[in-house]
């Protein structure tokens, strides 16, 4: 395999270092910033993320923008199946419904969840449950607005604690053990095969990887 470059320029490489819990299947979505340059920088984005739309769509994982501001674009990677069993929470959904999300169509929720990211100074505080992060901590968020959390890692904890704690160590785990394999020549589209994160996790003893793999689950 053809050692690779984390490159901050690179979209494929982007995906792996901001979005590789997702793309392991862990984390419902993950949301990361791309910088754009020179004129025809926004088209070229658009059709690189239409080309890796196509890669990811048989493993179940869509790359949209939400918005594009200040030569940046915000880009939202999330796994369908894990993105809908959020919205059919009826706690969750009762939540959005007072956004104004009509959680019973997905796209429509993701049109919407753009809208209010492009009018947004900074993000819409309920971007916080299409990422995945606690409903308790999204509201806490919000009381608060944003002060006296009891930890901060991936997002700001109001609620369980030590499960925070958990599920932040299991993405930082993740990410390190996908930056290692695709430095190392794994492809996205590989990477992306919950398959074979499953494989990683379960790895046997002598495999000198398994010991970092194991700690993903």
């Amino acid at each position: 395999m053809e050692n690779k470059v984390l490159r901050k320029d690179s979209l494929e490489a982007l995906l792996v270092e901001h979005s590789a819990a997702t793309l392991a299947g862990i984390k419902a979505a993950s949301l990361f910033t791309f910088s754009l340059s020179g004129e025809k920088a926004g088209r070229s984005l658009l059709e690189e993320i239409e080309k890796w739309n196509r890669f990811l769509k048989e493993k179940g994982i869509t790359i949209a923008v939400l918005r594009i501001r200040e030569n940046r674009a915000l880009l939202y990677v999330y796994r369908k199946e894990l993105v809908l069993r959020i919205l059919n929470c009826p706690q969750k959904a009762g939540f959005l419904a007072r956004y104004g999300y009509q959680t019973g169509n997905m796209e429509r929720c993701l049109k919407r969840l753009g809208k209010r990211t492009e009018k947004a100074f900074g993000f819409p505080h309920e971007i916080g449950i299409f990422l995945g992060y606690p409903l308790e901590d999204v509201r806490g968020f919000i009381v608060h607005k944003g002060r006296h959390c009891k930890c901060c890692g991936c997002w700001k904890v109001y609620g369980d604690m030590e499960e925070a704690h958990r599920l932040f160590a299991q993405y930082r785990n993740c990410r390190r053990i996908y930056t290692e394999l695709f430095l190392g020549g794994c492809g996205v589209c590989q990477l992306a095969d919950t398959a074979f994160c499953e494989a990683l996790t379960q790895a046997p003893k002598e495999d000198p990887l398994s010991p970092a793999a194991r700690q993903i689950a």
